[in-house]
């Protein structure tokens, strides 16, 4: 099994940028805005072109009935 890495800290710059994309646009998730700063240009075209050439797949969503609810009772 591959050992975890620890996540960079973000730099000032990428935290202004943060900060500044998430005033813009307060619906989007402040974790996925992070990674998306964390791993750069490089790392963002490399994910596009793997999309692009169909080798990564956004997840197909299932039908409502496919999800299992579960609960609990609790006393």
């Amino acid at each position: 099994m591959e050992e975890a890495k620890e996540i960079r800290k973000l730099t000032a710059l990428e935290i202004r940028q943060k900060d500044f994309i998430l005033q813009e646009y307060p619906m989007l998730d402040e974790g996925i805005v992070e990674t998306i700063i964390r791993i750069g240009d490089a790392g963002r075209d490399a994910v596009v072109e793997k999309m692009k050439s169909g080798e990564l797949k956004l997840e197909d969503p299932m039908k409502s009935e496919d999800y299992i609810v579960k609960s609990v009772k609790v006393e």
